[in-house]
C-alpha cells in the first residue's frame, strides 16, 4: 500500500491515481511515487490490557518508506 507522509498522526493513501501536469495516471505506483507516495508499513499489533489500555498510532517517514508504530496508552479515568 502506497501513502503520503502528512505528519506523525496523518497520512494520504494512493487512490489509484495521482494527477501530475494536468495528466491523470491511473494505477500507475511508479508515477505516484515520483510524486511523494512511499511503501506504508504497518508495525504488528500489540498485545495489551482492553480494560485499562487502547492502542493509538504514530507515521514516522523514511527516505523510501513510512512506518506506522502502534502505542498502547493508559485509558485514564477522571475522579
Amino acid at each position: 500500500m502506497l501513502a503520503k507522509y502528512i505528519n506523525e498522526k496523518r497520512i494520504e493513501r494512493y487512490r489509484g491515481y495521482v494527477i501530475i501536469d494536468g495528466t491523470t495516471y491511473a494505477n500507475n505506483e511508479q508515477k505516484a511515487k515520483e510524486v511523494g507516495f512511499k511503501e506504508l508499513r504497518i508495525d504488528e499489533q500489540p498485545t495489551y490490557d482492553e480494560q485499562t489500555e487502547w492502542l493509538d498510532y504514530e507515521y514516522e517517514e523514511f527516505k523510501t518508506i513510512i512506518k506506522q508504530h502502534w502505542v498502547v496508552m493508559p485509558i485514564e479515568v477522571e475522579v
